[in-house]
């Protein structure tokens, strides 16, 4: 969607452009939300950005907030004819702006262009301006996280008002951590030898820590100028939620909330949830990490001798939850352990009940033991 024109009088946050002068290049609206009750896209709430680099796709990487990467092409192409011949995928560069909501629709055809006004957050429940104030209260907070839901909104909708932004700030600060004291595992040649096949660059890992550091660096900079870029109560709100949002890398669900709630306090009640579920949920990883390596019993497989069986097996009983890699097709299969194992020579005969109702009676082997792993363990 093409925006022609704005009708809000205020600016966009932390904005010193004038909304109501000519724009040199055409700005566009990306809809996050459209209003059911009403027909067409009046109504309909969404980001404006304006194209500064279009070209046809071809690409490099760029790294995302999330961590994630995506592919961005980069031509010749920049803040000139942004519309193709049409017979290509074009590839584009955005600069966000403002959010909007959609006021009237001018065309429909060929492609919408409308006319909106900004959407401005309603003032926060309290009346006064609270000073913020960061604290650093280190991971122990998010230790013991409620895995009820019910719990977790009632947990959530109880928090003071004037806690949730320095709460916030913590939590970002603990996921910049978490990503700066992760170490990458150090790869097999097997790994490496994948990888090169593959045509990635087995030092993949070294782009991982680049974009933790440089994620220091930007909450480092967010913390220090947060005051400038948000002088108000209402702004601090927002711009919290929003960094919070990315730094986390909430899903899209919660990111469409982000977008379309006008109550900051109830946004960042929301945005807080999820980035401390996250948190819990890469501690939790860590943790299983942890296990996984303490009890890797691969480096003695390059030994004289059979494979052994790992230290986990030992403690595998009636009731045991275990995964299983039946084929590629089915890949890893859950199951839990229907009877004692029974050791016959240098393998356990373990009997599975899946949890499709089926029971089978599968030979434990060192040889094949990266077929095993304790419930839970992995990330497929």
């Amino acid at each position: 969607m093409m925006i022609t024109n704005t009708l809000s009088s205020a600016s966009p946050l932390s904005s010193n452009d004038d909304i109501f002068a000519p724009r040199e290049f055409p700005t566009y609206g990306h809809i996050v939300h459209k209003n059911i009750k009403e027909e067409g896209l009046i109504g309909a709430i969404g980001c404006a950005a304006e194209i500064v680099v279009a070209t046809p796709s071809v690409g490099i990487e760029v790294q995302a907030m999330d961590g994630d990467s995506e592919t961005v092409g980069l031509g010749d192409a920049q803040g000139g004819d942004f519309s193709g011949s049409g017979d290509e995928p074009m590839t584009v560069l955005c600069k966000g702006s403002f959010r909007f909501i959609v006021k009237e629709v001018v065309q429909t055809f060929p492609y919408p262009i409308a006319i909106v006004d900004e959407l401005l957050d309603d003032d926060p429940v309290e009346t006064s301006d609270v000073p913020i104030e960061y604290n650093d209260f280190g991971n122990d907070d998010f230790d013991d996280l409620d895995d009820d839901d019910e719990e977790e909104e009632d947990m959530y909708a109880s928090i003071d008002s004037t806690d949730l932004i320095p709460r916030t700030l913590a939590a970002m600060k603990a996921i910049v951590d978490q990503k700066i004291n992760t170490k990458p595992k150090k790869m097999s040649p097997l790994e490496e030898a994948i990888l090169k096949e593959s045509g990635v660059d087995p030092n993949v890992r070294n782009v991982e820590r680049n974009h933790a550091e440089e994620m220091a660096a930007i909450f480092d900079i967010f913390i220090s100028s947060l005051l400038d870029i948000a002088p108000s109560r209402i702004e601090r709100l927002y711009v919290v939620a929003i960094m919070a949002t990315e730094f986390a890398g909430l899903d899209n669900e919660v990111r469409k909330s982000v977008l379309t709630t006008v109550d900051g306090v109830a946004r960042l009640r929301v945005v807080l949830k999820g980035v401390e579920k996250k948190i819990g949920l890469v501690q939790a990883k860590k943790i299983t990490e942890d296990i996984v390596n303490k009890n890797d019993e691969g480096s003695k497989d390059l030994q004289v001798g059979s494979p052994t069986l790992p230290p986990w097996a030992k403690r595998i009983k009636k009731g045991t939850k275990i995964e299983y890699f039946w084929n590629v097709a089915e890949g890893w299969c859950n199951g839990e352990v229907a009877e004692d194992p029974v050791m016959v020579v240098d393998e356990l005969i373990v009997t599975v009940m899946f949890d499709d109702g089926e029971t089978h009676k599968l030979p434990f082997q060192g040889d094949e033991k990266a077929r095993w792993r304790p419930s839970g363990m992995g990330g497929d």
